[in-house]
């Protein structure tokens, strides 16, 4: 069953805020994987996702302005692993929505 985690981050001036997605998702005893991230196009936002500390996406978020939709990953998430998202600002604090896309098996 394909599944959506949002989370709503707000980045600090110049610092990389970080969420983790598998303490909401909950990957206890269930192989979870994750399909894929959004966010709301921003300027001066970026993206940034890390599975078991190893960073997978570092990204400008205008580049939903683009590609419209999710950008597609495929990582396994199997008991006591992690998939994290984070937020970074060059300019402000305003509040931002994640959504993370999963699927359930």
């Amino acid at each position: 069953m394909i599944r959506y985690v949002q989370k709503s981050i707000t980045p600090v001036n110049g610092a990389v805020v970080m969420a983790s997605a598998a303490a909401v998702i909950g990957v206890a005893g269930k192989t979870r994987k994750i399909l894929g991230v959004y966010t709301t196009p921003t300027a001066t936002i970026g993206l940034r996702c890390y599975h078991d500390g190893d960073e997978v996406v570092d990204v400008i978020s205008t580049i939903f302005t683009y590609i419209d939709d999710f950008i597609p990953l495929d990582i396994v998430l199997e008991e006591g692993r992690q998939f994290k998202v984070g937020l970074h600002s060059s300019t402000g604090t305003t509040a931002q929505q994640v959504v993370v896309k999963y699927e359930e098996t």
